[in-house]
């Protein structure tokens, strides 16, 4: 039996703290909504956004643990609900259970009777504020053995347990931790081992962390401070780093548990203070954080407002590899939630199920991100008909050669899937940029001036070149006039036009155009920059 077993499951705190308050170091109880005095509060798991909760309290009829599900309403606990259909105390493995990221399923460890093994993993569908009867995940995760600890990772990609020699109610021994990839559904796919240097004999508790590579678990390893400790190792380039021990956690009694939010700042858990537990929470040293995320959040709808199946694809810009793929239509209202670690270029796409439907695209640039953040995006999406507009604001040409880069690829793509899906023609606009204001306060008299015509008149002989002079009049006539802006617009809408033709888009389904750059500024809004403007790259769907 464990003397103490601290489970630290964290919501997404993304509010940056500048300095750390009085309670950093010893950490603080949550409110009496969820801590009721001479009661135990133990085992918090916490959605991914921070909204809703799972724990554990014997403030129940039986004075045994029972099951509590609250969640947050104008930043506050609520009052804490039974969960029926979950509470099983003589079946449940004590505290081994944790909210996806979402907080709309609950996956857990039980020895029911319908089982396939001994513990096998099971999980619970919220449905407002109610959850389902638990349903048994099957095989192949489920085996003649004994199961626990499942977490989802927050992508949804990878379901982390373990598989152990011996479990009863409240202790496990001998386990090993595996993680299997999602396949479909509710299906997985085989199971794998986890490598050394995370199993080295028992293993227990492994959480994938909001950035998607951090993995915390329980280990009994030699080296900690007595018993179960908690550890972290990061996947870099296909290989997980050598474990460090979480020291500002770990005691001489056993720590079974950590996971850490998207900041990487605030933990909950279950802290042992005058012979009761309590849910509470602490911030965690910078050293044993998570890499830096950015959280986005949104709905993708119609233009009235129904909800749209989609599915929102990420990539790394850098290798074209798709990371991630979330599916908004699985519980019909359209609403998706996703994380990206800091470090690299992320596209975000938006395709939707039926193809009907134009799609949606945009890069985030989290190459150098001082602190976790939160974004909403939500998403009108339009049926592909005649004057439908999809914004393309990645397709990024060489200033020099007017070539797109190969991360302009993925955009091409997007495209082809639409066109061929949705059978039309589009037309590609390019921005014409506004016309230089004329500066003459700094001239000088004594020298000639060279001003050489742009790369984007890659196609025009035009060489202007300004005699020195002082008459104002004179120097604006010499400067770049509407037309020539225009043929900036026009020869770039040429080389996104060659661009896809060169990805296999058939000429007859493509013409070339261009919009002003006051049009594109009222379809974007003006929290947009003038040079992310100008890239902007625009299609029409057209007869």
């Amino acid at each position: 039996m464990k003397i103490s077993r601290i489970f630290l499951l964290l919501g997404i705190f993304l509010t940056h703290f500048a300095t750390m308050p009085a309670w950093a170091q010893t950490g603080r109880f949550l409110p009496r909504t969820v801590n009721i005095p001479r009661y135990d509060h133990n085992f918090p798991t916490v959605s991914g956004d921070g909204q809703s909760m799972v724990f554990m309290t014997t403030y129940s009829d039986s004075r045994k643990y029972e099951l509590r599900y609250t969640w947050k309403e104008d930043g506050e606990w609520v009052r804490p609900k039974p969960m029926p259909l979950v509470q099983q105390e003589k079946t449940n493995y004590l505290g081994g259970y944790t909210l996806n990221y979402d907080g709309t399923i609950l996956y857990f460890s039980s020895q029911r009777s319908d089982g396939i093994g001994y513990f096998d993993i099971w999980y619970s569908v919220r449905s407002g504020r109610n959850w389902s009867k638990p349903q048994n995940l099957g095989m192949p995760v489920n085996s003649s053995t004994s199961e626990g600890w499942p977490a989802v990772s927050p992508d949804g990609r990878w379901l982390y347990f373990t598989r152990c020699g011996g479990m009863v109610t409240d202790r496990c021994v001998d386990c090993q931790m595996y993680r299997a990839k999602h396949r479909t559904g509710v299906y997985w796919e085989e199971p794998e081992l986890l490598p050394m240097p995370l199993n080295t004999g028992h293993e227990t508790a492994p959480r994938m962390m909001p950035d998607n590579q951090t993995l915390v678990f329980a280990s009994s390893r030699q080296g900690g401070k007595g018993g179960m400790d908690l550890y972290w190792s990061r996947l870099e380039d296909g290989n997980w780093t050598p474990p460090k021990n979480m020291e500002f956690i770990n005691t001489e009694q056993d720590e079974e548990v950590v996971s850490i939010p998207a900041p990487g700042n605030v933990a909950f858990y279950g802290l042992s203070f005058q012979g009761f537990y309590w849910v509470s929470e602490k911030f965690i040293p910078r050293e044993d954080q998570p890499l830096r995320i950015l959280q986005i959040s949104g709905k993708i709808t119609d233009a009235a407002g129904n909800p749209i199946d989609a599915g929102i694809q990420i990539y790394n810009l850098a290798t074209r590899k798709q990371e991630q793929l979330v599916r908004t239509g699985e519980d019909g209202t359209g609403t998706y939630i996703i994380t990206v670690p800091e470090g690299k270029i992320w596209d975000f796409s938006v395709l939707p199920v039926d193809a009907k439907y134009g799609y949606y695209s945009e890069r985030f640039d989290v190459t150098d991100l001082p602190q976790s953040r939160r974004l909403r995006r939500d998403i009108q999406l339009a049926p592909a008909g005649p004057g439908t507009q999809i914004l393309l604001p990645n397709i990024t040409l060489d200033e020099t050669t007017l070539k797109a880069d190969e991360g302009s690829i993925l955009d091409a793509r997007k495209l082809i899937r639409m066109m061929q899906a949705a059978r039309v023609r589009v037309k590609v606009s390019t921005v014409i940029p506004p016309l230089p204001e004329a500066d003459t306060t700094s001239m000088p008299s004594d020298s000639t001036f060279s001003v050489l015509d742009s790369t984007y008149l890659a196609n025009s002989d035009s060489v202007y070149t300004l005699e020195a002079s002082t008459n104002a009049t004179e120097f604006e006539e010499l400067l770049p006039t509407t037309a020539d802006m225009e043929l900036i617009g026009w020869n770039r809408s040429q080389a996104v036009v060659d661009f896809f033709l060169a990805q296999g888009i058939p000429e007859r389904f493509m013409e070339k155009g261009v919009i002003t750059y006051e049009d594109a500024l009222a379809l974007v809004g003006e929290e947009w920059s003038e040079d992310r403007l100008l890239e902007l790259v625009v299609i029409e769907v057209i007869p």
